[in-house]
């Protein structure tokens, strides 16, 4: 996802969950998201991550069978 996608979710609600590597899951829900999200924001990227570029995340939708939607942070080193 881009960043204009990422945002519009984040500022419509959506909660955010970031994975780390190693496997550490964090959910955010509403007061935490938006910081969540400005915290990994600048480290966005929509290529292939690479690690001799230090550290980066790339985004996801995920929604549910029910149309409950959350934004998906992945977290590289």
């Amino acid at each position: 996802m881009k960043r204009r996608e990422v945002d519009a979710l984040v500022e419509s609600g959506r909660p955010v969950l970031t994975y780390f590597p190693g496997g550490r899951l964090v959910w955010h829900d509403e007061n935490d998201a938006r910081p969540a999200w400005a915290d990994a924001r600048p480290l966005l990227t929509t290529e292939t991550p690479d690690p001799r570029h230090g550290e980066s995340v790339t985004a996801g939708r995920w929604e549910s069978s029910d149309g409950s939607v959350l934004v998906v942070l992945l977290r590289h080193h």
